[in-house]
């Protein structure tokens, strides 16, 4: 059997930027709520674990206030956001909730987990995390749900694409270069 041959540095990245591109994902913002705070944060990694399950995994930034209250109270709702929802970006994937509260701009309501549920959003999931599973600079939780609603028809949801046609970064610098 012959070993592909290596590339340069770096070579493989716009094929791998490709590549992800269409592993279509929709990007959210999760809620989550602990002793009196809430935080949101925009998610991009979000997958059903399987098809036979009601279980799914998110991963958040271990940096941000979002992950760090997550943590604590293992319980979120997951806030699917429309194509067009590009204020919510905005917010809740490039600004900080230790310094602003971000809830006093939105409309939203308190859901049963006491996580926020964005009253404008295409539809949610409450859920209880169950497990954690740190992968580099982010933490996979899987959550089991408790409570959810669809409300849209024929909207279409944020994708990842969206987000990086539009040129939004995190603030965090998530895409690195090759070491």
């Amino acid at each position: 059997m012959r070993q592909a041959r290596q590339s340069q540095p770096g070579a493989w990245l716009p094929a791998y930027h490709l590549l992800l591109d269409n592993l279509v994902t929709t990007a959210c913002v999760l809620t989550t709520h602990y002793d009196g705070r809430d935080s949101g944060s925009l998610v991009t990694s979000v997958m059903p674990c399987n098809l036979r399950d009601e279980r799914f995994l998110v991963a958040t930034w271990h940096e941000s206030l979002t992950h760090e209250l997550l943590r604590a109270s293992r319980i979120l709702v997951l806030n699917l956001i429309a194509a067009n929802q590009t204020d919510l970006v905005e917010l809740f994937g490039k600004r900080s909730g230790r310094w602003k509260d971000k809830f006093q701009m939105v409309s939203w309501t308190r859901g049963i987990t006491g996580a926020p549920v964005l009253a404008d959003c295409l539809g949610y999931v409450e859920g209880r995390v169950i497990k954690h599973l740190v992968c580099g600079d982010h933490t996979a939780h899987l959550v089991v749900p408790v409570q959810a609603r669809w409300t849209a028809t024929d909207v279409r949801p944020l994708l990842t694409t969206d987000i990086r046609s539009l040129g939004i970064e995190a603030p965090h610098g998530s895409r690195r270069p090759p070491s």
